[in-house]
């Protein structure tokens, strides 16, 4: 689906704060939207949690610093339960790739719910 620019894939479950949650398998995989990828602008750094973290839906999970606002990062919360699984370790290199293919390359992280 597309709303104005932003693309929404349809098998994708969205928060009201711009994350996504995609489920495969027997894990969530979470990301940032479309939307919030162009509104936080060039990414220059990806906080992710630790592989092991136990998360409850709602708890501060990850943050993200754009480039044109150093100091100052959006924080984003988990969006089901569980434990973290996986996180793009690629981000640590190149961040950008939130920006480029939010559902894709750039994800972010995985959760096993409960």
């Amino acid at each position: 689906m597309k709303i104005e620019k932003y693309t929404y894939p349809d098998e994708l479950y969205y928060d009201q704060r711009h994350a996504y949650a995609q489920v495969e398998g027997d894990t969530v995989v979470q990301g940032v939207t479309d939307l919030a990828q162009e509104l936080l602008g060039e990414v220059f750094f990806v906080e992710l949690p630790h592989v092991g973290r136990q998360v409850k839906q709602g708890q501060l999970l990850f943050s993200i610093q754009p480039m044109a606002l150093r100091g100052r990062v959006r924080r984003f919360y988990a969006v089901v339960s569980g434990e973290v699984v996986a996180v793009n370790t690629a981000l640590a290199e190149t961040p950008h790739l939130v920006n480029g293919d939010p559902y894709s390359a750039g994800w972010i992280l995985r959760i096993r719910p409960h």
